[in-house]
């Protein structure tokens, strides 16, 4: 729109008072694709229709480029409040809430826990190295005595001979 330094000249000259909570297109795009609790809290908080429709105008194009993905909670969001104001609800009835965001106990807990995983990996490793070893150690025991089984006791085919 206008510099940083000239814009509270301009407003004020055009006799806007509440221009800091004016929104650019630019603005409206990143609020609906990288959507925060203050930002959606500042489009539900919109109570000019007019505002509120350069919102869903933005919405619709963005939805029907298929270009840009936005989330379905946004939508059902601003749609929500799109209706409120069809119906002359001015002052929004919409709580927003997000999800518990990952904390620092969080992430020490999931560091600890990775350690531990680590550590039980290299565990079953060891473990199935010594399987395998001992596998292949009463494995060549075992063949060279079924081999010495085998030689000495060599039946002959057919029945046995009857003792008289």
């Amino acid at each position: 729109m206008f510099g940083e330094d000239v814009r509270e000249e301009v407003y004020n000259a055009l006799h806007i008072n509440d221009w800091k909570s004016l929104m650019s297109n630019a603005e409206i795009k990143r609020i609906l694709t990288e959507p925060t609790k203050e930002g959606l809290e500042k489009l539900i908080n919109i109570t000019n229709n007019s505002v509120f429709d350069r919102v869903m105008s933005m919405l619709v194009s963005m939805k029907n480029s298929g270009i840009t993905d936005i989330s379905t909670r946004v939508v059902r969001t601003v749609e929500a409040r799109a209706d409120e104001l069809r119906k002359g609800i001015r002052k929004t009835n919409i709580k927003i809430m997000f999800n518990k965001t990952e904390t620092a106990a969080d992430s020490a807990e999931l560091d600890s826990v990775k350690a531990e995983n680590a550590k039980l990996q290299e565990q079953i490793a060891a473990l199935q190295k010594q399987i395998s070893e001992s596998m292949n150690n009463s494995g060549t025991a075992e063949n060279e005595t079924a081999d010495k089984e085998n030689s000495e006791e060599s039946k002959k085919p057919g029945r046995p001979v009857k003792n008289k």
